[in-house]
């Protein structure tokens, strides 16, 4: 492995390596047992800013920024499944044996399709918002999909004031509680507004991932095949792909736990990133040899 550490300043480790001729960056921090975090559509590995420090002490946390995004260039063959594929040869690449796979929203469907290449090596799975549970998604994203929207959208907020007016307004979707959103994962989010691939990338990706009859990839008939424990995280409000999703899914997972955050949206871990801790952490501590808490607010559910 070649690599190299870039200069961060978020209290992780940045770097950058070489994944079958891909440059891939990554975030990294902490020692012990592999945790890898993959961020949804529209984001980066930073969107896991409040998670990994959280998480570090006694895992090495690895938050991906997944082709195209980030400072990682984009693969030719963006479908999940290929996606998937790549994630784990970037963990071969990095030394991941068995890591604990976090993936949030398009990022859960990747993970997913990972859990499903090479389940051996999930010892636990856990699905914030994931895609490819269901078909529906909300409506503005199949009109940005199939429509000029999409293009009119990633040019306008491009221009001066636009990408700050526009990740305000579009907070009131994503968030219930935005006023819980760290500063700095502002700050960040407005300057992804600015980059022209970053928001070219985002919309191929959305295009690539949403027809007009919602989502084109579902895995739901495929998660009997997942045998290792997985837990479902949702908020409640989300209103970008509905909650009662995951709850479906359930009766289809073997080992299936769901965790609901009452007052949330679509991106949970940025807005409320304690509830999401209580969820996380004693059940991928449960996988590295700690035991497992109660679920207070979780639906444990086991389907034959």
């Amino acid at each position: 492995m070649q690599s190299h550490t870039l200069a961060d300043g978020r209290g992780a480790c940045a770097r950058e390596v070489m994944v079958a001729g891909i440059r891939t960056g990554y975030l990294e921090s902490g020692e012990g047992p592999p945790l890898l975090l993959l961020h949804g559509n529209e984001g980066t590995a930073h969107d896991w800013d409040a998670i990994a420090p959280a998480m570090a002490p006694g895992h090495r946390v690895i938050a991906l920024h997944l082709p195209g995004f980030g400072i990682t260039d984009p693969l030719p063959d963006a479908r999940p499944e290929r996606v998937a594929g790549f994630v784990w040869d970037f963990a071969d690449t990095v030394g991941l044996g068995r890591p604990a796979v976090v993936g949030h929203s398009a990022g859960g469907l990747v993970a997913l399709h990972a859990a499903l290449q090479q389940p051996a090596r999930v010892p636990r799975l856990v699905l914030i918002a994931s895609a490819g549970l269901g078909r529906l998604i909300d409506v503005a994203l199949v009109l940005k999909a199939r429509t000029v929207l999409g293009d009119a959208d990633a040019l306008v907020r491009r221009l001066p004031g636009i990408s700050e007016v526009s990740s305000l307004v579009l907070s009131a979707w994503y968030f219930r509680q935005p006023w819980r959103v760290p500063l700095s994962a502002w700050a960040y989010r407005f300057s992804l507004g600015h980059s022209r691939q970053f928001m070219e990338m985002s919309l191929q990706a959305l295009r690539g991932s949403v027809g007009w009859t919602g989502q084109k990839s579902t895995v739901l008939p495929r998660l009997r095949e997942l045998s290792m424990p997985v837990l479902v995280v949702w908020g409640a409000l989300d209103n970008v792909i509905p909650a009662w999703q995951g709850c479906h899914a359930l009766r289809h997972l073997p080992d299936g736990r769901l965790q609901l955050i009452p007052v949330a949206g679509h991106m949970p871990h940025l807005e409320a990133s304690a509830e999401v801790l209580e969820a996380l952490r004693p059940f991928v501590n449960a996988g590295s040899g700690g035991k497992e808490a109660g679920w207070a607010r979780g639906i444990p559910s086991r389907a034959g």
